[in-house]
């Protein structure tokens, strides 16, 4: 099979939000759990945006008769020294023409080109073709997560004491971005600058802060959220006091935190599906409680 690599055009979106529809329902279904893409229409909505987006870039495979076969989008999110694939999505009928490889590698060679040499994905344990996929393409699992979901306070008024002398409150100045951001480089080694300035744009960005001093934040409580705290104590208060329901189908938790889960578990939230965190280049292990993205 002829196939060429080429970056995508918003006049693939509706080809390629189509097969990215096909492709999550295809593997979902086959293991029962929901699609992270419910719709066709959600699909090519969300390939429509990444190609839009400045900070994202996006690839197609096409047969030499014009056929596209698959896509995969790498971003940036500047200042942060990452780049992050996803969805890689190939059409079920092409899944062992090498299609993901091809693409893969086309991402990876962006990265390079754009200086990021950490580069990271979340996998979904349950598409072992993928696992596989990725670890010859050099990642390495670093995390087993498990996407928690449930009833948050303002559905269930069920939220925990906030820590004596702490006190929870919207992300409002530049100096709590500054605090959020070293917080944030003693966990992972760098900011999230970027997404805690769109989050607070969104409203959804809050803090928890003892004695004027910050002791964790979240962009949001999420699939698409991050956060980073101090200890769980301060996690769980950012989790269950968050001032707006839980954006997305839930939230991402990684499986060795067996307090913060423990909790979750016991307090009538449940496991929606597991997923795993995989990089390449250099990776610091976070010490301190935190939340991933979608992304990372």
């Amino acid at each position: 099979m002829s196939v060429t690599i080429r970056p995508i055009k918003q006049s693939d979106a509706e080809a390629c939000g189509k097969i990215g529809y096909l492709a999550h329902n295809t593997i979902s279904s086959a293991h029962g759990y929901p699609s992270e893409q419910p719709t066709e229409e959600f699909g090519i909505d969300l390939v429509k945006r990444l190609v839009g987006n400045p900070n994202s870039w996006g690839f197609l495979a096409e047969e030499k008769q014009g056929g596209i076969l698959g896509s995969i989008f790498i971003h940036k999110f500047s200042p942060s020294p990452v780049a992050v694939i996803g969805p890689l999505t190939v059409h079920p009928s092409a899944e062992s023409g090498g299609m993901g490889k091809l693409l893969m590698d086309a991402a990876i060679n962006k990265a390079n080109e754009q200086n990021l040499e950490r580069i990271r994905l979340v996998q979904s344990p349950s598409h072992i073709r993928s696992f596989v996929l990725y670890t010859k393409c050099g990642f390495i699992l670093r995390e087993p997560l498990f996407l928690m979901q449930g009833s948050n306070r303002v559905e269930s008024n069920r939220s925990i004491s906030i820590p004596t002398g702490s006190v929870i409150r919207p992300v409002k100045y530049q100096n709590d971005i500054s605090e959020c951001n070293n917080l944030c480089k003693k966990t992972h080694g760098f900011t999230r600058e970027m997404e805690l300035r769109q989050a607070k744009s969104q409203g959804v960005a809050t803090l928890i802060e003892r004695d004027d001093i910050i002791t964790g934040y979240a962009a949001g409580i999420g699939i698409f959220g991050h956060a980073v705290a101090k200890s769980n104590e301060d996690l769980l208060a950012l989790i269950t006091n968050a001032s707006t329901s839980t954006i997305g189908p839930g939230f991402f938790v990684p499986a060795r935190n067996y307090e913060l889960i423990k909790w979750l578990l016991e307090n009538g939230f449940r496991i929606g599906w597991p997923a795993n965190l995989m990089t390449i280049g250099p990776y610091q292990e976070p010490l301190t409680p935190f939340l991933p993205s979608l992304a990372y």
